[in-house]
């Protein structure tokens, strides 16, 4: 199955979010020895998973490639809420200690 797109005049907000995000990613690369950087980053690839895995959602034309999109898509939205309490956790020095983060992570695997 060939892969058609057509451009639509809204994507090019989103086009400009995954750039953003993927210079946040680049810029706070040198900080993942760090646990909030480390929680900083997975939160940039799941956004960008999302919002990249949106845009071909939206441009592809055959239904097919939209379902297949979408169910990607949906990786990343899934981890994002997680991921914000993970990096708050981290930012207000409150870490989760031992495997309690699994606990928090039992709702976005199971969806």
């Amino acid at each position: 199955m060939q892969f058609q797109f057509r451009y639509t005049s809204g994507l090019w907000l989103f086009m400009v979010s995954a750039m953003i995000i993927l210079v946040l990613l680049i810029f706070s690369w040198r900080y993942r020895r760090s646990s909030s950087g480390r929680c900083f980053i997975i939160l940039m690839v799941c956004a960008f998973l999302w919002v990249s895995n949106f845009i071909l959602e939206t441009a592809s034309l055959t239904l097919a490639w939209k379902i297949f999109f979408a169910r990607i898509e949906f990786i990343g939205i899934t981890f994002i809420p997680a991921m914000w309490f993970f990096l708050v956790r981290e930012f207000t020095n409150r870490r989760i200690l031992g495997d309690n983060w699994l606990v928090v992570l039992v709702i976005p695997v199971v969806t």
